[in-house]
């Protein structure tokens, strides 16, 4: 299946969408349920941590032109010297 730029971009937006979501609710619901007292750059790092690590899975159980399809853009990650490099901040 052939990407256009719009799709990949649109995909991208999504997946970062969905990941910042379920970190709010995540949050949310720990600090609800188990009076979790978590500051706002703990949710970031959270949030950056999962996208990244997703990156990483997916670097490695991926061929890299299909990862390079998927995953590469300027804002997230690119791969340089055989290497993932999140770009992610």
């Amino acid at each position: 299946m052939d990407y256009t730029a719009n799709d990949k971009n649109n995909n991208i937006a999504c997946y970062l969408l969905k990941t910042i979501l379920y970190g709010i609710w995540y949050f949310r619901n720990k600090a609800t349920f188990h009076n979790g007292t978590e500051t706002s750059p703990a949710i970031v790092r959270y949030i950056r941590n999962d996208i990244t690590m997703q990156l990483k899975v997916d670097y490695f159980r991926m061929p890299q032109d299909k990862f390079s399809a998927l995953w590469c853009h300027p804002r997230i990650c690119e791969i340089s010297n055989q290497q993932l490099v999140v770009t992610l901040t």
